[in-house]
């Protein structure tokens, strides 16, 4: 997603929530390792078929994307994030009991608050892009 937005204001952005993304999914192992929680190798697999379908074209254009595919992945990206914002709730109520730290979940739930911030103003850009009347 990260190079459809080389082209526009939001690249940064979204270089920045790339960078954010790739260290909570190493942090979201270390949490697995520490919890002694087994990785589940098939929701591995579901997920990466996922992304791969959802890459496919539907809209019969080769080399172009349709403005709704990037609504699509917007949307898919928002779901995740609002997820992932759940699951730093759920771990900062009940660190302690977990032996971990509170404070830190919190401050994942911030940065998660920000990057649905940053994820409704792309949505916001690619819903005019796809729905603006031409002329």
């Amino acid at each position: 997603m990260a190079g459809s937005y080389q082209d526009t204001p939001f690249h940064a952005d979204i270089a920045e929530l790339t960078e954010q993304i790739r260290g909570e999914r190493q942090l979201y192992r270390t949490l697995l390792a520490t919890l002694r929680i087994r990785r589940r190798r098939y929701r591995q697999v579901v997920a990466g078929v996922g992304e791969r379908l959802g890459r496919l074209k539907l809209n019969g254009r080769l080399t172009e994307r349709s403005p709704l595919t990037v609504m699509l992945e917007i949307e898919l990206m928002r779901s995740a994030v609002t997820g992932k914002l759940g699951g730093w709730q759920t771990l900062e109520e009940y660190a302690d009991d977990l032996g971990l730290e509170p404070e830190r979940f919190a401050r994942l739930a911030e940065v998660a608050r920000r990057q649905l911030a940053l994820l409704e103003r792309l949505h916001e850009h690619a819903r005019e892009q796809a729905f603006r009347r031409p002329g």
